[in-house]
């Protein structure tokens, strides 16, 4: 179980995921439309969102906790300035 620094332990619920089914037709989702769009100026976009997608489904992450990792890497930054480590 995950815990979110909004929630407490007893708040917290157990993170979804996805049956194979639903994880095999999300995984395949995307292929067609990179095919459709090879050689075109949208071609590295496609597989961008591709690659977004399929770490989304297999890391678990929450929306806004795919987009925090690089805040947290300021920050830990900005501490390593701070502390010349």
């Amino acid at each position: 179980m995950f815990l979110t620094g909004r929630k407490t332990s007893s708040d917290a619920t157990a993170r979804t995921w996805f049956e194979p089914e639903q994880h095999d037709a999300m995984y395949t989702a995307t292929r067609p439309e990179i095919a459709k769009l090879k050689g075109t100026r949208w071609h590295q976009s496609a597989m961008e969102l591709n690659d977004y997608v399929l770490f989304m489904a297999n890391s678990g992450l929450r929306i806004g906790e795919a987009k925090k990792p690089a805040i947290l890497r300021r920050r830990s930054q900005q501490r390593r300035a701070q502390t010349g480590r």
